[in-house]
């Protein structure tokens, strides 16, 4: 549509017959009418062409009239490709973003399940296991004061024994004579 243009050019003609020149032609700020009958074709052109730099056409030529060797070159070319390339990457990064996103929507759906089973199998094992050493530690503590009381009982008769041993050995004051050995080794 419009384009602010500079254009320089220069040439020379020799004898009327030997003719050269250049031409350096150069547009920025151009405003490109784009359209497309596809909507994301169009928003990608509109992309490539609004990131297009100073547009520049050059030509040279040289030799004689009216046979002259023309040579003609533009940056018009390159800067689409790399307008387009860095277009087309951005589309695919979109791309790939949304099918992570989804990917991860639908794994993590399924992934959460699994984890929830995975939890209440744990608790229930856990429970179990918790359950069986519970009882485990009561058998031990039952086992453990049946020790001790069998220990205790051992004591008690071995001490009575003792007792009516040294009763016999002491003779008719032997309860005061036991008393008395008792308050010395402070039983």
């Amino acid at each position: 549509q419009k384009a602010n243009g500079a254009l320089t050019s220069k040439g020379q003609l020799l004898g009327l017959k030997d003719f050269s020149f250049t031409l350096n032609n150069q547009f920025k700020n151009v405003e490109y009418q784009v359209q497309s009958k596809n909507a994301a074709a169009e928003e990608i052109i509109k992309s490539v062409f609004a990131g297009l730099p100073t547009i520049s056409l050059d030509a040279d030529g040289k030799g004689q009239l009216p046979s002259l060797a023309l040579n003609i070159n533009s940056n018009l070319g390159p800067e689409l490709g790399k307008g387009f390339e860095k277009q087309l990457q951005k589309k695919l990064a979109e791309a790939r973003a949304k099918l992570q996103t989804y990917v991860n929507d639908q794994i993590g759906t399924e992934k959460a399940k699994f984890e929830a089973e995975i939890n209440k199998s744990k608790s229930q094992i856990e429970g179990e296991v918790k359950k069986a050493q519970d009882q485990l530690n009561k058998q031990k503590e039952l086992g453990d004061s049946k020790v001790n009381q069998a220990k205790k009982d051992a004591e008690n008769q071995g001490r009575k024994q003792v007792e009516s041993e040294a009763k016999k050995a002491l003779g008719p004051d032997a309860d005061k004579k036991v008393d008395e050995l008792k308050k010395r080794f402070g039983l």
